[in-house]
């Protein structure tokens, strides 16, 4: 699935911008991940259809001073372990980066195995 920023639900977009683990919201990751169960459930007409969650890959926009890119991204793979249970296992990847487009805070991408697809028409 390609990948997704944090889209706020109110629909306003508030960049946060680099910073170290203080300006790291994890919630950053829950909104990405929840913008890419979206694209995944519009895809597939339903979540019911992922067989495995193969892989998340997470970027974090941070300083060169910070080494915990790996926290920042337990609450995606949280998320998506809480929802998809066994299915939801997966390996993953988290890599701090100078910067990301739109001054996000993250960015997240999946791949993901899944039973059928039908293009819709």
């Amino acid at each position: 699935m390609n990948s997704k920023f944090p889209v706020f639900i109110a629909g306003m977009y508030d960049p946060a911008g680099v910073g170290g683990f203080g300006n790291v919201i994890p919630n950053d990751f829950i909104f990405s991940s929840i913008n890419l169960l979206a694209q995944i459930k519009r895809e597939l007409g339903s979540l019911d259809k992922v067989k495995k969650i193969v892989r998340l890959s997470g970027f974090v926009n941070s300083d060169a001073e910070f080494y915990q890119h790996p926290k920042v991204i337990n609450a995606a793979s949280d998320l998506f372990f809480e929802i998809f249970g066994d299915k939801g296992k997966h390996s993953r990847i988290a890599v701090g980066v100078a910067c990301l487009p739109l001054n996000s805070m993250t960015e997240i991408d999946a791949i993901i195995e899944f039973l059928e697809w039908r293009r819709k028409n």
